[in-house]
């Protein structure tokens, strides 16, 4: 099989980044958005995440049961699966929104959730004290999964990046 070099985009990243997708990607965790293009800096869905999710989980579930996921999208297998896990919902008007993006709050609760993360930690995020996912925010950071936007910023309500999903995930693996 040849191997299928990713552009990761116009704005260069850090090593780290590239490093970290590329080990997912090889392992088949991750692909692009189109061919060859992984497109790091955009927002992640909820459909994406359920899908990575999945696939770092190995688990395997019935289609989603959803009006708004049909029996045979991509991503209809995995949002099932991590239904019956209890990992993801749907909202009270049984949809599930597969194309919103996912905020870096949501998805510290599906990480914490997914991976049964626990722990605290003081943390240097001053926006996320008496949030519904400060203990979920506090669980990845106890655990080395995640940093802040900013030294003192975790930027709860910012759309979680592919990117720094991908950083996310690369150190689940290292770090255990």
């Amino acid at each position: 099989m040849r191997a299928v070099s990713f552009l990761l985009a116009s704005h260069p990243q850090p090593l780290s980044y590239r490093a970290a997708i590329m080990t997912l990607h090889r392992a088949g965790l991750v692909s692009g958005v189109v061919p060859n293009t992984f497109m790091p800096n955009n927002a992640l869905t909820r459909a994406e995440v359920a899908v990575l999710l999945q696939r770092m989980l190995g688990i395997e579930g019935q289609t989603a049961s959803f009006e708004d996921v049909s029996e045979d999208a991509w991503y209809s297998h995995a949002v099932g699966a991590l239904t019956e896990a209890d990992i993801i919902q749907g909202y009270p008007d049984a949809t599930f929104k597969p194309h919103q993006a996912v905020s870096r709050a949501e998805v510290a609760t599906l990480v914490t959730r997914a991976f049964n993360l626990t722990g605290t930690a003081e943390t240097p995020f001053t926006d996320i004290e008496g949030t519904y996912h400060e203990a979920n925010i506090e669980a990845l950071y106890h655990n080395g999964l995640t940093g802040g936007l900013t030294a003192s910023s975790f930027g709860p309500n910012q759309d979680m990046t592919r990117r720094d999903f991908a950083i996310m995930l690369y150190r689940s693996i290292v770090n255990n």
